[in-house]
Formats: C-alpha cells, structure tokens, sequence
C-alpha cells in the first residue's frame, strides 16, 4: 500500500485541481484498509486525545493542506512524491491512535466501543484481499524498473559535458540529472505529470518550457522518452525538435530512457563530400568534437540522394594504427528517431555518436571508420566504384587534436 500510494505522486501533487485530488485520494482508500484506521484517530485526536495526539493531529492536517492546495499557489522546486511522503508518514502515526482506539474498543465492556470496534475490523476485512495482494506483490515482485545511481550519473555528467558551468539545462524528466549536471539552483527543471493538461496551470506551464527551450542561454535539455512520447503536449514537442537534435540515449528504464539535446546547427551542404555509399547515401561531413579527453561526440553529416527503402544502421569505430577496434557506437541515425527509411531524396541529415575512449587507447594516431550496414542481415554498404571494395571511410584523428 505504500508503494502504491507514493506511486499516485505525480496525481496528489499540488499543481493538481482540487477535485482530481479527492478523487484519487477517494480511490484510493475504498480498496484499503490504511484510511479505516486513520478516520477513528482523528477523532480519538479531536474529542479524547492528549496533547500529543492532537500535535500528530495538527501535523497531519497540515501536510494534507499542502496536497489540497489550490492549483495557482507557487510551490516552486521540489519532487512532487516530496509532497505525499511528509503526509503520508504523518498519517502512518496519527493511525497508530486509530488501531489503539480498536485494541481499547475490543477489549472494552461497552457497546458502543464495540461496535465501532466490529465496524473497523469489517472495513478492513472487506479491502484486506486489496491490501495483500499490494503486499505480495511489493515483496514479490523483483523486475521493477528502477535506474541505479551510476546511470542518473552518467545522464548528468554528460549534460555537463555539453554545457560550461555558468550554462543553464532544461530537464524534463528526473531532477537528479540537474543535480548530476552541477547546475544550482534547479531553475529549469519540470516534471510533466499526466495531470497537467487538465489543470488551470497548463497553459502557464507550456508557455514557460516553450521559453525555456528557446532561450538563447539554455546550452542542453534533458528528456525522458517517457515525457517525449506520452506527456509533453505537441506545442512543446514541435519547440524542442524545431531548434534541438538529440546526441545521445542513456539507458533509464523508471522514464523509458532519456536523451540528450543540443541546439541545432546549420551546416553547408558540400555535394562532393567525404565519401558515397551504394550511389545513394553520402557523408558530406565527419566532424570529431573532443568533449574531454574520455568522450568524443562524432557528427555525421549525412545526405540521401534518393529515398530508401531499407533501413541501415550506422557504425563509428574508434581503431587504432593497426585497425584494432578500441570503441565504437552503432546505432539507427539520430539516436533512433531517422530510421534511413524516412530519409527524403535529397534531405540532409545530421546523426551524432558518442565515443567513449577506453584507458588502453595508445596516445599516438587513432581513425574513426564510419559506414552503414543492413540492419536484418549486418551486409555493410561498399563506397562507391571509385574507392575498391571498401566498406567503410576512414578518418584520421591525430594526437595533436585530442583533448
């Protein structure tokens, strides 16, 4: 029941309207047995209760004030499962009165201690499959999609990576990648919960990300999938992909993933390019981009001469003097979201890689080998006729240009 409480957070939380609020809360309590105990203690606290008890009283009272307040007050940072757990802890005492009240009514003489005791221990007994089937299955249950501290890390330090420390992020999702990225204070940090779109606030809220996004000083953003495909509304979709590309994909199974953006650039469209594969797709730029001397962003500056009808997955390795493979990141282009099948003739694509450089890479030259490869059956694309049998492009990184 705890767990199952915390998770209905984003639903209490205090942007939402009133009537969604009781209604969850409503929900909630018919199928268990937790409230049961606590509407006894609040009056055990009112009309009988010692000074203590009425201070639990008061606690409680104040922190379900705080999830019931109007949907204009300015709450500014925090979780909103920061907003339920004070009241829940708060409730989870006061209710110990309430199952006092039922142990005093059992063992009391009196009818109507009684009764009211056989009352409670009904209530629970008619929401205790409910409640134990919670139980079981918050014990049981061991494939929850929890991220570890190590992945939020890297999520954060990436982000820093792309932003200098005097640059603000916008974070969409966790506010732990703000706090990873050493961005203070968490200005730009939102949550999207369901509830949204049906609160007064909405269009404030859209209006303020939609400015955050396109702010000049905004240097990364940070989005779950899971706010990208299901709660940010299509205003603030169609600002992000209008002037962000993503760059990388971190594994995040509690938001289905998280990507990170950078602004988007405006390239020359050079039609000779670096190099052609299959006559149809060329790479008219490859630019290394040294983050640090562990991390190199690769931008691939792609162009479809014509439209495609398999889809390929793109290939970056890092080898070193003698073509050992030290790194490499395949991946469909752009982080997943082009699919070469939805490359138009003559559409410029941008796709970004990043390459971790492992501790052996040696200090002297390295080459990155770019190329494409069917997805189904891992057949690579040759370069065209006039490089041989050569199935990928070769780029020289010398020592001098490392970090």
């Amino acid at each position: 029941p705890f767990l199952d409480f915390v998770s209905g957070a984003g639903q209490l939380a205090p942007l939402a309207n009133v009537d969604d609020k009781v209604g969850e809360i409503v929900a909630w309590s018919l199928r268990r047995p937790y409230p049961w105990l606590l509407l006894p203690a609040i009056v055990i606290a009112s009309w009988q209760g010692n000074p203590s008890q009425r201070l639990l009283l008061l606690w409680f009272l104040a922190e379900a004030g705080l999830l019931l307040l109007p949907s204009d007050l300015d709450l500014e940072r925090g979780g909103f499962s920061h907003y339920v757990l004070p009241a829940l802890a708060s409730a989870s005492v006061l209710s110990s009165v309430g199952i006092v009240g039922l142990w005093q009514g059992l063992a009391a003489r009196g009818r109507a201690r009684v009764a009211l005791a056989f009352l409670m221990l009904l209530s629970i007994v008619l929401v205790a499959p409910h409640w134990l089937g919670d139980a079981v299955e918050a014990i049981t249950r061991t494939d929850y999609p929890q991220a570890t501290l190590a992945q939020e890390k890297a999520v954060g330090d990436a982000a820093a990576l792309l932003a200098a420390p005097h640059r603000p992020i916008q974070v969409l999702g966790n506010a732990i990648f703000y706090h990873h990225a050493r961005r203070a204070p968490a200005t730009r940090f939102f949550h999207w919960p369901d509830y949204l779109a049906r609160s007064d606030v909405a269009p404030a809220a859209v209006a303020a990300v939609t400015a955050s996004l396109t702010a000049t000083d905004t240097a990364a953003v940070v989005v779950s999938r899971l706010h990208l495909q299901e709660r940010l509304p299509a205003q603030l979709r169609a600002s992000l992909w209008a002037k962000w590309t993503p760059v990388a994909l971190f594994p995040y199974p509690y938001q289905r993933d998280v990507l990170l953006f950078i602004p988007r650039i405006e390239t020359s469209r050079n039609e000779v390019g670096e190099a052609m594969f299959d006559e149809r797709i060329v790479l008219l730029e490859i630019e290394p981009l040294w983050l640090d001397a562990e991390n190199l962003l690769v931008r691939l500056h792609w162009l479809a001469q014509a439209a495609l009808e398999t889809d390929y997955t793109v290939f970056v390795h890092l080898l070193d003097d003698d073509g050992t493979l030290l790194a490499q990141d395949d991946a469909i282009p752009v982080v997943g979201f082009r699919p070469t099948t939805t490359w138009q003739a003559g559409e410029a694509v941008l796709d970004y890689h990043w390459i971790r450089m492992p501790e052996s890479a040696p200090p002297d030259d390295l080459y990155l080998s770019v190329g494409l490869y069917e997805s189904s059956t891992g057949q690579r694309l040759l370069l065209d006729e006039g490089a041989g049998e050569l199935d990928s492009y070769r780029h020289l990184l010398p020592a001098a240009n490392r970090y």
